[in-house]
Parts: C-alpha cells; structure tokens; sequence
C-alpha cells in the first residue's frame, strides 16, 4: 500500500470517528469538501504540510496519518477509542 493510499484510508477512518462530515473538516483545513472527498478517494493527494493539518484537526500523529509506525497506529486508535 502506497502512502498516498494509506492516507486515503487513514483520513476517513479518523474523520469518521471523530463523527466529522467532509464540510467540517474541510472548514478546519480551509479547503473545499471535494478536496477532502478528493483525498479519501485516492484522486488527489494532500501535501504533507496539509497531512499535518488533518492529523492536528483530527487529533492523530502525523505518523499515523500517513500509516508510517505501529505504535503511532495503536496511540492513535487508542485516542480515537475504535480499538488498539
């Protein structure tokens, strides 16, 4: 799985337990809903200085975002209470 893939995967499954709707989180990223949707599709990818905002808005390491380590994986699914 590439990065940009696990990013795709990463940032719905954080949005989603967050309970955050595309619109709200593209509000605290200052880009569109479709740049969100466009993200967690794999059609576009996000910089990394746009990752780091996501993993801020969303509560989860930068690292976990992008699916880099194991434990930033088990501390991020622990925060977001969906298992680890």
């Amino acid at each position: 799985m590439t990065i940009s893939q696990r990013v795709s995967k990463n940032l719905r499954r954080a949005r989603e337990a967050r309970g955050f709707t595309q619109e709200e989180l593209a509000g605290k990223a200052y880009v569109s809903r479709q740049t969100i949707s466009d993200w967690e599709r794999g059609r576009t990818e996000p910089g990394f200085d746009m990752v780091a905002i996501m993993a801020d808005a969303l509560d989860v390491s930068f690292e976990w975002l992008v699916g880099d380590t194991y434990n930033s994986r088990v501390t991020s699914f622990h925060n977001l209470g969906i298992g680890g």
